[in-house]
C-alpha cells in the first residue's frame, strides 16, 4: 500500500510540476526526485488478435517519459515486450536501481492484464501480460495458458528488494 501511494504521488508529482516557460526549473542538484529511476512499460501490439490493440499507449509513454525526465535522472522506456522480456526488464531495473535504502524507483505498465480468482486461496490474483500472452476465454485451460506467459503481482512483488 505505501508503494503504491508513494507511486501515485511521484506521478501526480511529475505530471504537475512540468517545467514552462514562465516556470523556474529546480537546478539539476535540487531536486530531490532527481536521484530517482524511472521504467516505463508499453504492451500495445499483442500477437493473438483477440486481444484488442491498444494504439495510444506509445504517446502515452512519450508524454510521461518527458514530464518525468525533468525529475528522475534515469527514464527508460520499453514497448512490446514477450513475457520472459517483461521479467527480465523488471528484475534488471530492480536489481540495478532498487538496493539501496534511499532508492526512488517509479514502474509504469500500460498493456492488457487480468484478474485470476484463486479459489484454493479465495483471493484474486492481478497479472500483467507480455505480447505473448493467449487470449483469456474464461474456462480453466484458458486461465492455465494465459498463466504460463503473464507475471502475477505477487511475482513482482518478491523480486522488489527488502530494506
Amino acid at each position: 500500500m505505501r508503494a503504491c501511494l508513494f507511486i501515485a504521488l511521484i506521478f501526480l508529482t511529475a505530471l504537475s510540476f512540468q517545467p514552462r516557460a514562465d516556470a523556474q526549473v529546480l537546478p539539476f542538484t535540487a531536486d530531490p526526485l532527481r536521484k530517482g529511476h524511472a521504467l516505463l512499460i508499453g504492451n500495445s501490439h499483442y500477437r493473438d488478435r483477440r486481444w484488442p490493440q491498444l494504439y495510444d499507449i506509445p504517446l502515452q509513454l512519450n508524454a510521461l517519459e518527458k514530464g518525468l525526465k525533468y525529475h528522475f535522472e534515469h527514464v527508460e522506456v520499453a514497448h512490446d515486450l514477450e513475457t520472459h522480456q517483461l521479467r527480465q526488464k523488471i528484475n534488471t531495473f530492480l536489481r540495478n536501481y532498487g538496493n539501496r535504502s534511499d532508492a526512488r524507483l517509479f514502474i509504469y505498465y500500460a498493456g492488457h492484464g487480468y484478474t485470476e480468482l484463486i479459489e484454493q486461496r479465495n483471493e484474486y490474483r492481478g497479472y500483467i501480460t507480455g505480447v505473448d500472452t493467449p487470449w483469456l476465454d474464461g474456462t480453466r485451460q484458458g486461465y492455465d495458458a494465459a498463466r504460463l506467459r503473464a507475471i502475477s503481482m505477487m511475482e513482482i512483488e518478491r523480486l522488489w528488494p527488502k530494506s
